[in-house]
């Protein structure tokens, strides 16, 4: 009897769990719409403009370089700089952004460094603004190109990768 009653708490509570949907808001910024999907167990959301479809998309990338792709970038403290300056830029006129305020940016490239699509993952009580996020998608996406330190194989529709940013301290 204690086994059937634990099976059926065990049911319905994976029920109720699996009913539950994520809130997903979406925004209009300058004519443009984003998401914002909160990360499940963390204080973290996920915000990208709902043009990107890169997330759904199977990687073409060989098995054998799933492990090493990112040494084909160059990921120097020149290029960290230029993508903080990038950032700056775009958000200097937004005087709440405090100092040292992070930011992760999901990046999806092509093989030759042109950055296709980003999102941004950031805290939930983050001082940047959608307006904010997407000068620097904007900025991001006509200012700067990732250089490879060897050339990727053509074929290889995008790779992706997450790489923190913060306002200068």
């Amino acid at each position: 009897m204690k086994a059937l009653f634990l099976m059926v708490v065990i049911l319905v509570g994976s029920q109720y769990v699996m009913a539950q949907k994520v809130n997903v808001v979406t925004q209009t910024v300058d004519g443009r719409l984003y998401t914002a999907t909160p990360i499940a167990n963390s204080s973290t959301i996920e915000f990208a403009n709902s043009n990107n479809k890169l997330k759904n998309v199977k990687s073409t990338m060989p098995q054998e370089m799933k492990e090493t792709y990112l040494n084909y970038l160059n990921f120097g403290d020149t290029e960290k700089s230029h993508i903080q300056k990038v950032v700056q830029e775009a958000v200097s006129g937004n005087k709440k952004l405090p100092k040292g305020e992070r930011l992760d940016i999901k990046y999806y490239i092509s093989p030759s460094g042109t950055i296709r699509e980003l999102s941004f993952l950031i805290k939930n009580n983050s001082a940047f603004s959608p307006a904010d996020l997407k000068k620097i998608e904007d900025k991001l996406k006509s200012d700067y190109h990732f250089r490879m330190s060897r050339a990727l194989p053509a074929d290889i529709n995008y790779i992706s990768f997450i790489m923190p940013t913060s306002i200068a301290e």
